[in-house]
């Protein structure tokens, strides 16, 4: 995409502003790509979206620049016990019809971001479905029972095992699947949601204050 190309290969050797040529290229793409999105959220502006979306990556993204990445549809958990993962997987998509933890693109609120690396606002493109919860930053830090089982024996993982599925059933009460703009419009909020899309947008924060208004 002619956007894409040219912001990336740009390299400003310096932090500055982003130029009025960049930041209307950006808009033509949101109001292009991300219809959806803009429609539901509405208006952009601090004072009415002070606690956007936002993900963290594992990577900079260059200095008011733009990326757009396609979702990952073979997750596997990295710190969690197999077995644990599927039984949260199946309670979120028996829920929801969708399977939430393996081939959702995880998001929240800037400061639940941070924790998953350097933070950047979240624009799903095109159709998308999202799950949402204020109660949980990360669900997995919530639990009673051990994610990772190593060591533990067949009685142990039994038992750790029916005490997950009890979980899983409570946990995702706790998960709305619409009207994510009431996190979005309350400051200080701390928030997880977990989108379903098949590409997306991150936006640097400084070049996001800039054009939030005129979204």
């Amino acid at each position: 995409m002619r956007l894409i190309r040219h912001l990336n290969e740009q390299t400003p050797p310096v932090k500055k502003r982003p130029s009025e040529l960049e930041e209307n290229m950006l808009l033509e793409l949101i109001h292009k790509e991300c219809k959806q999105w803009v429609k539901e959220v509405g208006s952009f502006s601090i004072t009415s979206v002070p606690n956007p979306v936002w993900r963290g990556v594992e990577e900079n993204i260059r200095l008011f620049r733009v990326k757009k990445g396609a979702r990952r549809s073979d997750r596997q958990p990295r710190f969690t016990q197999k077995e644990v993962f599927e039984i949260f997987d199946k309670a979120f998509a028996d829920k929801f019809g969708w399977w939430v933890r393996s081939k959702g693109v995880f998001t929240g609120s800037e400061h639940v971001s941070y924790s998953y690396g350097t933070p950047y606002v979240f624009f799903p493109m095109g159709k998308y479905r999202y799950v949402w919860s204020a109660r949980y930053q990360d669900v997995w830090h919530n639990l009673t029972h051990p994610t990772f089982w190593e060591g533990l024996t067949d009685i142990e993982r039994k038992k750790h095992l029916i005490g997950s599925k009890i979980e899983a059933e409570s946990a995702v009460k706790k998960y709305h699947s619409r009207n994510i703009r009431g996190a979005m419009r309350s400051a200080g909020v701390a928030f997880e949601a977990i989108f379903e899309c098949k590409k997306y947008l991150l936006v640097e924060k400084a070049m996001y204050l800039g054009i939030s208004n005129r979204i």
